[in-house]
């Protein structure tokens, strides 16, 4: 599907999808499945922007199989040029993915409780934008089909929670904040929030001191020696925002890998 940005190819491609399942004239599991796995890559890879409250922030590439008698039989998906960047920073008027706003509505509050979330309005990566909602969209419900679609897709409960765990980690990294210090004379940052690192710790299952290390120094190896450099102000936020948005690109790939598993037959 081509066409400029709110032009319409994002729904086109789902009816297109449904569609091509309905003139089979035989429902099958498999073509259930791969119908389920666009409110997953939805919610993952959409944002409400200023043109579009549902634009694909990423392209991808719908292999569909079928076989003699016209039925669908398997699918493979692409992606291309995830726009990790919204990750952490997004224009006046847009949002963060849908799915973090989706989690923050949809959870329950002994998930909140668990994983130490709040509301959308106290996370610094999902204010940028000034724009908390988006029209036409439950993100509570939109949680729930999610959960259902994953379930289809062969997701496990466990599995389930630990990708809701990173998203979580995610926001808690937007809210690392840092100030500047002195150690013999050499000018660097600490951590401001103690209490919000150990959080984050928990939640990766990491050890608190490699993960301030992350936050605020950068190690250089050269042939003889490790050399570790206290990052400026600048640099540590941008070491931050790297985390979150590696963290993100790697979760991206890692469940459209286990929606192929499922549906590539």
């Amino acid at each position: 599907m081509r066409g400029e940005s709110g032009a319409g190819k994002t729904e086109s491609t789902k009816l297109v999808l449904q569609f091509l399942a309905t003139i089979s004239g035989q429902h099958s599991w498999i073509e259930q499945q791969v119908l389920e796995a666009n409110p997953i890559l939805e919610a993952f890879g959409n944002a409400k922007t200023i043109r579009n409250d549902n634009s694909s922030r990423f392209g991808k590439y719908i292999d569909v199989h079928f076989n003699s008698a016209g039925s669908i039989e398997g699918a493979r998906i692409e992606k291309y040029l995830l726009e990790k960047s919204r990750i952490v920073s997004q224009s006046q008027g847009e949002r963060n993915y849908h799915i973090f706003y989706c989690l923050l509505a949809g959870l329950s509050a002994e998930e909140k409780k668990n994983l130490e979330l709040t509301k959308p309005s106290d996370y610094f990566y999902l204010t940028q934008g000034k724009s908390l909602e988006a029209d036409g969209r439950d993100d509570a419900a939109d949680l729930a089909e999610i959960r259902s679609a994953m379930k289809v897709l062969l997701f496990k409960d466990p599995e389930i929670l630990a990708i809701f765990q990173l998203l979580a980690v995610l926001l808690h990294i937007g809210n690392v904040k840092y100030r500047g210090t002195v150690v013999d004379t050499i000018e660097g940052v600490e951590v401001s929030d103690a209490a919000n690192v150990a959080r984050i710790a928990r939640l990766l299952q990491v050890s608190e001191q490699n993960l301030l290390n992350t936050l605020t120094t950068r190690t250089i190896v050269t042939r003889e020696e490790r050399v570790v450099v206290r990052l400026s102000s600048r640099a540590a936020v941008d070491a931050r925002d790297a985390l979150a948005k590696g963290i993100y690109g790697r979760l991206f790939n890692y469940i459209l890998a286990r929606i192929n598993d499922a549906i590539y037959k």
